[in-house]
């Protein structure tokens, strides 16, 4: 497979979780668009299922891994425009949070990999025989809420 090398790229990422005990799951989505040094536009999303475990009182350590449960991946291009059948994928991340009062103020990292399969051509029906691979990392900011 060609790697992809963007020369235009937005990245989105939601997460909600719920923590007890320091056990964590939640649910995070994940979307980039990006424009290849070719012309072609890629839009990729991925839903997540994730696991967590943190570790301290007012300064927190957490480290989770996630599933892609979902996803979809659209490539336009000046030709033909092509959208995946089947998503694969998984997440690692790590935060450092410091807690005061009811409030904490993270920030940590995210290593995804995912790949779309069955890229299938919406003019025409043909499919690639190549899967689209997307990984990359993010650097996460976030706030959370005790309660």
């Amino acid at each position: 497979s060609t790697p992809l090398y963007s020369s235009a790229a937005s990245d989105v990422y939601k997460r909600q979780a719920f923590s007890w005990k320091g056990f964590g799951l939640g649910l995070s989505n994940f979307e980039q668009k990006m424009e290849s040094s070719t012309g072609n536009h890629y839009h990729v999303e991925a839903n997540f299922i994730d696991s967590s475990i943190s570790i301290g009182k007012r300064l927190t350590r957490l480290a989770g891994i996630g599933w892609a449960a979902s996803g979809k991946a659209k490539i336009d291009s000046a030709i033909q425009t092509y959208q995946s059948q089947q998503t694969y994928g998984f997440r690692y991340f790590g935060l450092l949070g410091y807690q005061w009062e009811t409030l904490e103020l993270m920030i940590g990292y995210q290593y995804h990999q995912l790949r779309y399969r069955d890229m299938t051509s919406k003019n025409s029906g043909f499919k690639l025989t190549n899967p689209l691979y997307v990984f990359g990392w993010l650097m996460l900011v976030g706030i959370g809420v005790e309660f």
